[in-house]
């Protein structure tokens, strides 16, 4: 079975998404090191990625209901 020319096309992209998302949590990591002296940097970076993952959530439950 082919697969379909955006799932081939999203095989050149991965590599990005992936360092877009990294380069998001690095952007909350420098704030919030920024603002508090003293910061957990592994709570932060589990504040931050349980954010990005809930707005994946609620950017899907949008699309499924653009559908």
């Amino acid at each position: 079975m082919m697969s379909k020319i955006e799932e081939l096309e999203l095989q050149a992209y991965k590599n990005n998404i992936t360092s877009d998302v990294a380069a998001l949590l690095d952007k909350y990591r420098a704030i919030f090191t920024w603002n508090i002296p003293e910061v957990d940097i592994h709570y932060v970076e589990k504040l931050v990625l349980d954010e990005i993952a809930k707005t994946v959530e609620q950017l899907t439950s949008d699309l499924k209901h653009d559908e």
